[in-house]
């Protein structure tokens, strides 16, 4: 019920929500699960915590659909996710920040799982709350994570309406006393949109109905849903954001916060007391910061958590620089305190109607920036990133290449270090006449290697006899004998033999040939074990999709160390969306699982089907999913003509 004190919409409020015999008091927090756990957390340190409440978005366990382990077990919820049972936990079908998939239709949802986009259906998500029993569901729901179209909004709240029309019903006939209580979705919408909305949810039985969630900001509603709490999807990332939120209505709000600045190293240092500090106030405090080396004070004074009582800040930024996870976890059961005694504050603020006049002060006394930070917290998951687009690394590789920038940094001067094909050195007493001589020699036994390896890989690429493949090995180790003698001819023995094992290594690993792929996620694997990946995303009907598969098929025989795949579009959903591939034919080079160049129609090859394979070859060495050119065709006037190709107009496919 909602306070009778406090009856005006779009008003900070207070109330209760109640779930399944549950009081959570409002304004207060849910905080998402990360694949079933407070993040930093086990159940038994989650009991120092008084949290309210969680979000679990069931796409995380879904990898499988109706196989998954989670839908074929009989056990409920709470035995599959690492909470108390005591702890209220809202079901929703995704994440609180879901990656960005295809569209939805009348009958399914597109989800992304650890297994790829799958298609999860109103039957399916029905039986399984059926199973599962949470405390509180989110019905099936049209959520785009981008700007929905004028025509797409309409088909929103259709499908939203019809999907909780079924589930409504469904709970009604098998007449379960331990049904979920229903929280209705409402997109983020105009109010064009939302009225008719509201008008045909009267329609229903809305009494059945105990929350509405806002994937926006929360909007006036009729008087008859007036009490019925509020839940607010819409991400907040400071306390200046949850006041505002709060000011507009909402009663519950979904936040990871708390956890984003925990895995940042910052410990939450702000309340809703007023103070009469006359200098702007931090809302964190940087626990990797050198300056509390040997502060043995607690990170909060006033503070009554756990870690605060028990630990000082130099054993917290002691742990941090370590990378103990217990920092991690003292700082996730500080801020989860901090943010209720907060929400505490908020209630009690509102009860005397002092909440704006508090809210005045809390902005003046506090900045609306986090603490810059200074080092790397726990490593980051796909599920925890931003993926609409291609980005840098965001983990510290674990291993570096051993002759990396930093090693030539060390080199002595006036000394000639030959590359790592070539284990010499060359010290500085050396006259340059011999340094010359030493180089030219170096660099012509390169080029007899990798003329040998070539053509090793070119017979290897048209032939499956290994007797065969044995007997050209040793015909080309004999080749290498008619080199001079030198004192590394054996280091260039075992560097052949070598690189024939490699040849043979990617022969079995479908290098060679255009290898058709039939699953994007085998293609995301390929991006991973692979060093260098091209990827041609094609449609079986259009023509300039047939033309460049013949160049590539041509390229992937000669450049035996890359990998050249092919999937049909409509099979790779999850990666046309991430990509934004709109038009075909398109590839996609990937380097170290990072992509590197993304070639979109036939607009950078001249416009023109009759282009020279060689400058789609020279864009792969630019982008260095190849690592040199092969071939005395290159020229200084071809390849500048090749580089400087118009990419005036556009005439390949659409992709719909």
């Amino acid at each position: 019920m909602v306070n009778p004190m406090i009856q005006n919409q779009l008003k900070a409020r207070t109330s209760r929500f109640l779930s399944k015999g549950a009081i959570i008091p409002t304004p207060n927090f849910f905080i998402p699960l990360s694949k079933g756990t407070i993040p930093h957390l086990t159940p038994e340190n989650a009991e120092h915590s008084s949290i309210p409440g969680v979000f679990f978005g069931l796409e995380e366990c879904l990898d499988e659909l109706a196989n998954s382990a989670i839908a074929k077990g009989k056990s409920r919820l709470e035995d599959w996710i690492a909470i108390s049972a005591s702890v209220s936990t809202i079901l929703s079908p995704r994440r609180f920040r879901p990656l960005k998939s295809v569209s939805a239709s009348d009958s399914d949802i597109s989800i992304v799982t650890s297994g790829g986009v799958k298609k999860l259906t109103s039957e399916l998500y029905n039986s399984l709350v059926t199973k599962l029993q949470p405390d509180a569901v989110i019905t099936l729901n049209d959520n785009p994570t981008s700007k929905p179209g004028v025509k797409r909004r309409p088909k929103m709240i259709s499908r939203n309406l019809n999907w909780a029309k079924e589930f409504l019903h469904k709970q009604l006939e098998q007449e379960r006393a331990n049904a979920p209580d229903i929280i209705f979705p409402i997109p983020d919408l105009p109010n064009t949109y939302l009225i008719p909305m509201f008008d045909k949810l009267k329609e229903l039985d809305f009494g059945h109905i105990k929350a509405f969630a806002f994937f926006g900001q929360p909007v006036a509603v009729p008087t008859e849903f007036d009490s019925i709490p509020r839940i607010s999807l819409a991400p907040v990332e400071t306390p200046h954001d949850i006041l505002d939120a709060l000011e507009n209505g909402t009663d519950i709000f979904v936040t990871d916060l708390v956890t984003k600045c925990t895995d940042a190293g910052i410990a939450l240092a702000f309340n809703f007391k007023n103070s009469e500090s006359e200098v702007k106030l931090q809302i964190g405090i940087n626990m990797f910061d050198i300056s509390h080396e040997t502060n043995m004070s607690p990170i909060l004074d006033d503070c009554t958590c756990i870690c605060c009582r028990r630990y000082s800040r130099a054993y917290i930024r002691h742990l941090l620089s370590a990378h103990e996870l217990v920092a991690w976890e003292l700082l996730q059961l500080h801020n989860i305190h901090v943010l209720n005694s907060f929400m505490s504050d908020i209630r009690a603020s509102i009860n005397k109607g002092s909440f704006s006049s508090n809210k005045e002060r809390f902005l003046i006394q506090y900045v609306n920036t986090y603490p810059e930070q200074q080092a790397l917290g726990p490593r980051r998951r796909g599920y925890q990133l931003d993926m609409t687009d291609s980005l840098p690394l965001s983990n510290r590789p674990p291993w570096k290449k051993l002759d990396d920038d930093s090693a030539s940094a060390n080199t002595k001067t006036g000394s000639i270090v030959v590359t790592s094909q070539t284990p010499l050195k060359l010290e500085a007493d050396t006259t340059k006449a011999a340094a010359d001589t030493f180089q030219t020699r170096s660099a012509n036994e390169d080029q007899v290697v990798g003329e040998l390896v070539d053509a090793f890989a070119a017979k290897v690429s048209t032939t499956n006899d290994k007797d065969s493949d044995s007997e050209l090995e040793e015909e080309l180790l004999e080749a290498l004998d008619e080199l001079d003698d030198t004192a590394y001819r054996s280091e260039r023995m075992q560097q052949l033999k070598e690189e024939f094992e490699l040849v043979q290594r990617c022969k079995l690993q479908n290098h060679m040939n255009l290898f058709t792929v039939e699953n994007e996620k085998d293609v995301m694997e390929m991006t991973v074990k692979s060093e260098c990946v091209v990827i041609h995303f094609f449609h079986p009907d259009f023509k300039r999709c047939k033309i460049l598969d013949n160049h590539l098929e041509k390229l992937a025989k000669k450049y035996w160390e890359t990998k050249f795949v092919r999937i049909e579009a409509a099979s790779a959903p999850f990666l046309v969306t991430k990509f934004s591939l709109k038009v075909l034919p398109a590839l996609l080079c990937f380097k170290d699982s990072v992509l590197v160049d993304k070639l979109i129609g036939f607009s950078d090859l001249g416009n023109t089907d009759n282009f020279d394979t060689a400058a789609i070859e020279f864009r792969f060495k630019k982008s260095g999913v190849i690592k040199r050119l092969k071939g005395n065709e290159y020229s200084y006037n071809n390849l500048s003509k090749i580089e400087h190709i118009s990419s005036s107009d556009e005439d390949s496919d659409f992709f719909e």
